[in-house]
């Protein structure tokens, strides 16, 4: 009994201790268990990561190295219309290249006292020139420290006008303009004015900033090779802090800067505006340490791809109108570009025998004198069923001599725009192809050749179904997803409840009666003139499904043009149905 106490105190403590130990094991486990989450999620994330590579062996690309708490680039923006791309940029740079360091005001600023020791810290500074720039002081103290720090800027250009976008011109009136406010900003008389603000952010060729995805490839790898390109032409960093430390009898005799504002403290450096220009072009033109300009790509670039094309199916690939401004010389382009076999004719009686009709657009495509002329062969066209192979140049770098334009151009335009009556008939209604000029004007190639390989296969999928002439009935149709499938049969559900049968155009030996669907198996292209010929005549309609037409979901609407003027518009519903092949298998539609 004098035992018995103690003996259930230790029975207690033995139970909490038990109660603790599995509790801590369940903490340990869970912990371990959200370790091994976050572990697998890094590595699936890295997986996916699309890195630099180098073109010679598809190695990674690795960040040159820097002093402790320096940084490979500075992202110089104004925050009202950059600060969303300065995000964007250093996210995927980071994503291309793990290893780099980049200051993001955001992410990285302490002191904003300390902008100079910031710059002088980078190795590069990225100027993002957009409206509101060169009306900010802070972003004013970034540009000058570069500049009189001798830093290789690099001058990122906003095409978007709507986004804050300037042209080159506008950047310099801009600097210029900001002389008058170093006064009240309190910039020292003896730094850099606005003429040798324009000469250093000019030293080396502008980037082009771009939203759409295969361009922006581009622009980032271009970033990533400057940086590779002025570390690779720059002394070593031990040595160029050393100069900065102690400066040569030659560069003592050389005129000082004094730099000073109300929040700055002084910085003085020996060596003019033009002295430090032309050492960073001199770093850039006669680098002999590598070869980075053009060695190196991000995986799954656009640029890699080697596009191929296949024979049409009628005579042509493409029918050029000679009223459309450059539309023969694109195509002379794309084809030179990959070496293609591509087809093409100018000859308006050979436009049904052609896979695509090209709508090349530019700033002169609505305002020339041929302008009419070109408008009423794309009716011609959009009538026959031809489809429509759209090409846009865009306004940006090098686009002037291209007549590269804004796509709002196209539908008002004091010099002329897209008439009323192809807007109706949607001449839009396909995506056009995208086209740049400069360092993005091969990923526009590879764009528009793809746009040409796809041709064949959009035009050889065509199903051509015959509707009856009343417009009470409305056919729910669908593409098929091969041409190559021979079909057996085809339901069509209909509100009549009709069953359409199907065919092959080598076995269409006759003018069919009932609702069909062709599929143009042999490649002549002939399928739909024929129908014209046959169906038309007796009243029936046609209607062209492209890929572009029938969403693979969800259902949507189009119309069927009346064969005539005493019928009006049918509506058709279209919706995804199944192919029945031979073999017995289905064929997604």
């Amino acid at each position: 009994e004098d035992f018995e106490p103690h003996e259930v105190q230790m029975s207690v403590t033995l139970v909490g201790i038990t109660a603790l130990t599995l509790v801590l094991s369940a903490v340990i486990t869970g912990f371990q268990a959200v370790n091994e989450a976050q572990r697998v999620r890094r590595a699936a994330l890295a997986a996916k990561a699309r890195r630099l590579l180098h073109r010679k062996d598809h190695t990674t690309v690795a960040a040159p190295s820097i002093e402790e708490r320096g940084y490979h680039l500075f992202l110089s923006h104004v925050w009202g219309t950059g600060q969303d791309q300065m995000r964007i940029i250093k996210q995927r740079l980071l994503e291309m290249m793990p290893d780099l360091s980049i200051f993001l005001d955001v992410d990285d600023l302490l002191d904003i006292s300390d902008l100079q020791g910031y710059v002088k810290r980078s190795t590069s500074i990225l100027i993002f020139c957009t409206d509101g720039y060169f009306r900010s002081k802070n972003c004013m103290i970034e540009i000058r420290s570069s500049c009189m720090q001798g830093k290789p800027i690099l001058a990122l250009m906003e095409p978007d006008v709507h986004r804050g976008g300037l042209s080159k011109d506008a950047v310099r009136k801009q600097l210029l303009d900001a002389d008058a406010n170093y006064g009240k900003w309190g910039f020292g008389s003896d730094g850099p004015n606005g003429a040798m603000l324009c000469e250093a952010l000019f030293a080396q060729e502008e980037i082009e900033w771009n939203r759409i995805g295969c361009f922006q490839d581009v622009t980032l790898r271009l970033i990533a090779e400057r940086l590779l390109l002025e570390a690779a032409g720059a002394p070593d960093t031990k040595s160029s802090v050393e100069s900065s430390a102690a400066p040569s009898v030659e560069d003592a005799k050389r005129p000082r800067w004094s730099y000073s504002s109300s929040v700055h403290s002084s910085v003085k450096l020996p060596r003019s505006v033009k002295s430090s220009v032309k050492s960073s072009k001199h770093r850039v033109v006669h680098s002999s340490k590598v070869d980075v300009v053009g060695s190196t790509y991000v995986q799954g670039e656009l640029v890699n791809q080697n596009p191929k094309l296949s024979p049409p199916s009628g005579r042509f690939h493409v029918y050029c109108s000679s009223n459309n401004p450059g539309a023969i010389a694109l195509m002379e382009e794309v084809r030179t570009t990959f070496d293609l076999d591509l087809l093409v004719t100018t000859d308006r009686h050979q436009m049904g025998q052609c896979d695509q009709f090209l709508v090349y657009l530019t700033s002169l495509t609505w305002t020339c004198r041929d302008t009419e002329a070109f408008a009423q062969e794309v009716r011609d066209a959009m009538k026959a069923g031809v489809p429509l192979l759209l090409a846009h140049e865009m306004s940006g770098t090098n686009q002037e001599e291209r007549h590269g334009c804004e796509f709002g151009s196209f539908f008002a335009c004091e010099a002329g725009a897209t008439p009323s009556d192809l807007l109706r008939r949607g001449i839009y209604s396909m995506i056009a192809v995208a086209l740049k000029g400069a360092q993005w004007r091969e990923t526009s190639m590879v764009l528009l050749a793809q746009s040409l390989t796809l041709a064949k296969s959009s035009s050889t999928s065509t199903l051509i179904s015959k509707l009856s002439s009343s417009s009470s009935e409305a056919l729910e149709a669908a593409r098929m997803a091969s041409t190559k499938t021979k079909i057996a049969a085809l339901t069509l559900r209909a509100k009549s409840k009709l069953t359409a049968c199907a065919c092959t155009s080598s076995q269409l030996t006759s003018t069919p009666t009932t609702p069909t669907v062709v599929v143009d198996d042999d490649d002549t292209g002939a399928t739909l003139s024929w129908l014209a010929r046959h169906l038309v005549p007796k009243g029936m309609r046609m209607l062209t499904i492209n890929r572009a037409d029938v969403a693979e979901s969800a259902p949507t609407s189009t119309h069927a043009a009346p064969v005539d003027s005493h019928n009006h518009v049918t509506t058709l519903e279209m919706a995804a149905t199944s192919v029945t092949t031979t073999d017995g298998g289905e064929v997604g539609v």
